[in-house]
């Protein structure tokens, strides 16, 4: 079972002075299908609280800090802070998981699928059954 971890996204600094991250190729374990982005969102509320059947993603902080906790169904717990859009959180299939933004936070996700409602299992009790 793959577990979450954090990717590193390729830098370079341009003669400018702007900074220029790239994700392709081996950045990505999956073939994007899908980007979506989510801002405005409250920062007292826990969002997320799914996982999914089938879907890989990889959640980026594009501006501000989100904070993401983890759990895959053998139990394991963890606490990702993700902080800037150098780096991304790769979160397997069947990896339940709850989101915090920061102040002005813009979290953007990478899917290997288009929407499928059916993919999600947003019942927490179901997921920790064996889903």
């Amino acid at each position: 079972m793959s577990k979450p971890r954090i990717i590193q996204f390729q830098h370079l600094k341009g003669n400018d002075l702007r900074d220029i991250n790239i994700a392709e190729g081996l950045n990505l374990p999956f073939k994007v299908k899908r980007l979506f982005w989510v801002y405005n969102a409250p920062s007292d509320e826990l969002l997320g609280k799914h996982a999914h059947k089938k879907l890989e993603q990889v959640l980026i902080a594009m501006n501000g800090a989100i904070i993401i906790e983890t759990e895959t169904l053998d139990g394991e717990k963890q606490k990702f802070t993700l902080d800037s859009p150098s780096k991304g959180l790769y979160l397997p299939p069947l990896c339940w998981h709850q989101i915090s933004f920061g102040e002005n936070a813009i979290m953007l996700s990478i899917t290997s699928m288009v929407y499928e409602e059916s993919d999600y299992i947003r019942d927490y009790n179901q997921f920790t059954i064996g889903s």
